[in-house]
């Protein structure tokens, strides 16, 4: 019997997606706004809102106020566009995006987003989310969480009330959503985005794409995070794109791009990525943004009994083989060559970190001014699929020297920063619903006047 859940197979109300979340599983009227959630631009200097309803709307908008001034609030409208699914039935879905003005720092806002019935007129209003912009301090949080589907989302209560608390800045994923997004005309899409509404419409997502969100060249990412800041990275859609936060540049990019199965024409694509990445971190002014983090979906060093780490893994980091026999558009050298100092992705559904790496050797077994990449997994937020599997007849002495831990359980990762270190912690994510233990900390320090 197919597992509830799994890519194909329709999706369930369970104890994960519903505590802390009761009211994500109903059904919309044709113009009631659904699927809320937002991005930043850098630095949050303003935020890029976007919904989703299942009937065309005369005119939609977005309402926005600070939290202690009610009484004014600013209306936007938005753009809109109609996506249409990718299969047989090219079931439509309604889109609608608007552009905050520039945001106070520090600041406590409330929203609304709504649409115009084209039938009485009247806007029918989403309900009131909140979210804050950055501080002026240096030190902030955030959280990253991947591998996360409708069924078994087993650390999503938690990321519900981390995103509560205002304690985060933003949330990464990793990729991987909803399993499948496409499926069932985007049916189960719809259902991940209002799931993760109690998410997304209060951290800004910042995340990529994974290989569950391919389908149909990937159009159904394309369209439901065309909020992300990708035009303002000068990239061409949301698979590519940089964001800026205090002392971190990040780099959100795309690896379903050196798959060749994925896109028709994945050489040209993978090409014109990779020329903007070299381009992008070439630009990265290091005294400004002493830390670069780099996320994608799959990992390019990993242990686990997979292909993704037997094989994919390698061919990322070193290079694709053309039809010349020659390798090409290997990615370890470039993040090499600009000192990025984490590589953070998910893929394999575990938790695990490495020592500092580079050329499949260990650079160092601490974390002090590192000199080269830490590589990090952190894609066990639950899914109908399961965890990944260890072979426990290893030893721990046959690992590559760059292995310092993984946990097989569920859980997510936040992160503590500052411009001279990076505070990781995972919390365990346990099957009754409930916080675990934390099951790993560590801190990478660097002095700030070392580019790495």
């Amino acid at each position: 019997m197919p597992c509830v859940g799994c890519p194909g197979v329709w999706s369930s109300p369970d104890l994960y997606n519903t505590l802390n979340n009761e009211d994500w599983n109903i059904t919309y009227g044709p113009t009631q706004p659904q699927q809320v959630h937002f991005s930043f631009a850098s630095d949050t200097a303003y935020a890029r809102f976007q919904f989703s309803t299942l009937a065309s709307s005369p005119q939609s908008h977005l309402k926005y106020w600070p939290a202690e001034r009610q009484d004014d609030p600013i209306t936007v409208n938005t753009e809109d566009w109609t996506f249409v699914d990718g299969g047989a039935k090219h079931r439509p879905l309604y889109m609608h995006q608007a552009t905050t003005k520039r945001l106070e720092s520090g600041c406590k806002y409330q929203y609304q987003v709504g649409s115009q019935s084209p039938k009485t007129g009247s806007v029918e209003w989403s309900p009131i989310f909140e979210f804050h912009t950055a501080s002026s301090s240096e030190e902030f949080e955030f959280l990253i969480t991947g591998d996360l589907g409708v069924t078994k989302a087993v650390a999503l209560p938690h990321l519900i009330t981390a995103a509560q608390s205002h304690n985060y800045d933003f949330i990464v994923n990793v990729g991987d959503q909803g399993y499948d997004l496409a499926d069932f005309e985007g049916i189960k899409g719809d259902q991940y985005m209002n799931m993760m509404q109690a998410v997304y419409g209060r951290l800004s997502y910042q995340g990529v794409q994974g290989n569950h969100e391919v389908t149909y060249d990937g159009s159904h990412y394309k369209n439901r995070f065309k909020m992300v800041p990708y035009e303002e990275s000068g990239y061409k859609d949301p698979l590519v794109y940089s964001y800026n936060h205090k002392s971190i540049h990040f780099v959100f990019f795309s690896t379903e791009l050196y798959m060749s199965d994925v896109y028709s024409d994945h050489e040209k694509e993978l090409q014109e990525a990779l020329a903007w990445l070299e381009n992008d971190l070439s630009s990265v002014d290091r005294a400004k943004y002493p830390w670069i983090i780099f996320v994608t979906h799959h990992p390019i060093y990993c242990t686990a009994e997979s292909k993704s780490c037997s094989k994919d893994g390698e061919m990322i980091r070193n290079g694709k083989t053309g039809k010349d026999g020659n390798r090409w558009g290997a990615l370890e050298p470039i993040l090499q060559k600009h000192k990025v100092d984490l590589y953070l992705s998910g893929h394999v559904h575990s938790y695990e970190r490495t020592w500092p790496v580079s050329d499949n050797r260990a650079t160092s077994m601490d974390y002090e001014n590192p000199s080269s990449l830490v590589a990090l997994i952190v894609g066990n937020a639950g899914e109908a699929e399961g965890n990944a599997e260890y072979n426990p007849a290893v030893a721990e002495e046959e690992f590559p020297d760059w292995k310092a831990f993984h946990y097989g359980g569920y859980g997510f990762s936040s992160v503590k920063v500052s411009p001279s270190s990076l505070e990781f912690t995972h919390t365990e994510a346990k099957l009754d619903g409930s916080l675990g233990r934390v099951i790993d900390q560590f801190t990478i320090h660097k002095e700030q006047d070392n580019e790495n």
